[in-house]
């Protein structure tokens, strides 16, 4: 589901799959790339909790768990739960379970915040760690 949020006139729509930005705006001129299937398709994906990625989408943690997961990890194609909405403000979140776990087996909590504040989007992102495992993790 898409989710705008604006402050005077700027405004900037997420959308809960992937919690990625799908439209920046400022006086209605939109500044974020919006997808042309012919050079890329894709907009700001989220990438967690690898960005970039595995040597044949496969690696060890260091607890020796096994790691399976495509470029730039799975976060992106996720729907979060969307936890507040206010005019200026989206708050999203991503809980491990089952599938993710597949892929990734640690526990964690991942909430994406996206602010409307003056002329840009601010955003925040706060990864916690719900297990007992050390959690490497990356953002982008």
């Amino acid at each position: 589901m898409l989710y705008t949020i604006k402050s005077g006139n700027f405004s900037a729509t997420v959308n809960s799959n992937g919690a990625c930005l799908t439209s920046v705006k400022l006086n209605d001129k939109e500044y974020l790339w919006q997808g042309d299937a012919a050079y890329w398709s894709g907009q700001a994906p989220l990438m967690f909790p690898i960005c970039g990625c595995l040597r044949d989408n496969k690696g060890t943690l260091a607890n020796g768990a096994k790691v399976e997961m495509g470029r730039h990890g799975f976060a992106r194609h996720r729907e979060f739960s969307v936890t507040e909405v206010t005019d200026s403000c989206v708050t999203m979140e991503l809980v491990s379970d089952e599938a993710t776990k597949e892929a990734f087996p640690l526990d964690f909590k991942l909430v994406m915040k996206f602010e409307a504040v003056d002329n840009k989007v601010v955003i925040n992102h706060i990864v916690t760690n719900t297990g007992d495992e050390t959690f490497p993790y990356f953002v982008g």
